[in-house]
């Protein structure tokens, strides 16, 4: 019994570390690694930075404020016909790497923290 005991809190951490982002872990700058335009994202390899007073610039779509909730990340920003959004999830790499946002999970297509 007390050897299941470990490897399960270690399985229990890992879900709770991989679905909870506060900011202190998400500010900080982003780098896409998509090679093709994505529909409402940007078009080429693009950098994202995350400021901790919950705003953000980018080059697709320029400054603008983001939400976190759990693990997802809600973008919104300004553009020539209004207000605009995007929604998206964060994850990391098997668990335990630098935080990523996806941008096209099926083409996998995401910005990828570089500090």
């Amino acid at each position: 019994m007390k050897k299941l005991i470990l490897p399960l809190l270690c399985i229990i951490l890992l879900i709770i570390w991989n679905n909870y982002y506060p900011k202190w872990a998400i500010t900080g700058t982003y780098v896409s690694n998509n090679s093709e335009p994505i529909l409402e994202g940007p078009s080429s390899i693009d950098t994202l930075v995350l400021f901790k007073n919950g705003t953000f610039k980018n080059g697709a779509w320029g400054i603008g404020d983001y939400k976190i909730k759990g693990g997802d990340i809600e973008f919104s920003y300004e553009y020539e016909y209004g207000k605009a959004g995007y929604h998206t999830s964060i994850d990391r790499f098997l668990f335990v790497g630098k935080p990523r946002i996806s941008l096209n999970y099926d083409l996998g297509y995401y910005y990828k923290k570089v500090k």
